[in-house]
């Protein structure tokens, strides 16, 4: 009676599909929380702080086998790019990104990034600090399957005084490379600031981006599996038979 009920067992186990790994990386930035502060440096020069932006211009990019890219000169046009489950989205509100993979899939990696880009003009003598809130959250589910999500802010430009260069950068993220190590997520407010401390108007460059990427393993066809099975119960009979 033993026999059949090991032979049934390995039957069963055999019929069963492999549970499938994911592994998933998301980031994003709201918006609608960006703020600008300027701080007057030199009050006794009779120049009110001020702070304004050019060129503004949004992009997003998905890439998962073969590519997707968008973009336009705007902050507030709404713009998608999609592949299998990879995308990266932005419109007047939020830059989001996604990349999910599952083991064994037409696709075993991706990413996915959004990027706002301006120019600005800043007033002699002032300071501006540039905030805006974001978040990402990343996991892996396989031996060999790293996940990577970050967001972060960019400043850069003329030395404050008028000479060399100045840039600032703030940001968050995370990198998993392994099954085993915890999930990761955070949000919090990032800021960068832009200094002018000459006595003429200054122009600088500012980028906020979102990136997401996944990449997993590929894993053995489910008729591996049973043939793997099958194979152990064979040799356990054998061992069995030999003892």
């Amino acid at each position: 009676m033993k026999r059949p009920l090991l032979i049934c067992t390995l039957l069963g186990l055999c019929s069963m599909s492999p549970a499938m790994a994911t592994t998933a990386a998301t980031a994003s930035v709201d918006w609608s929380t960006l703020t600008i502060t300027l701080y007057d440096l030199d009050p006794l020069d009779g120049i009110a702080p001020s702070f304004s932006w050019t060129d503004q211009s949004t992009q997003v990019f998905s890439f998962a086998e073969s590519e997707a890219f968008d973009t336009v000169a705007d902050w507030t046009s709404a713009l998608s790019a999609q592949l299998n489950q990879t995308f990266a989205q932005a419109d007047a509100s939020t830059l989001a990104t996604q990349s999910t993979q599952v083991a064994g899939s037409t696709s075993l990696f991706g990413n996915a990034t959004a990027e706002r880009y301006a120019g600005f003009s800043i007033s002699a003598n002032t300071l501006a600090l540039i905030s805006v809130s974001g978040s990402y959250a990343v996991s892996t589910d396989g031996p060999e399957d790293y996940a990577y999500a970050y967001v972060g802010l960019n400043t850069w430009g003329p030395g404050a005084t008028g000479v060399g260069e100045q840039e600032n950068y703030s940001g968050i993220g995370s990198y998993l490379e392994s099954l085993g190590q915890a999930p990761d997520a955070q949000s919090g407010i990032m800021s960068v600031t832009f200094a002018n401390l000459t006595n003429a108007v200054m122009s600088g460059e500012f980028s906020a981006s979102v990136s997401a990427g996944t990449t997993v393993a590929a894993v053995p066809e489910p008729g591996s599996y049973a043939m793997f099975l099958a194979g152990l119960g064979l040799m356990g009979l054998v061992a069995r038979r030999r003892s």
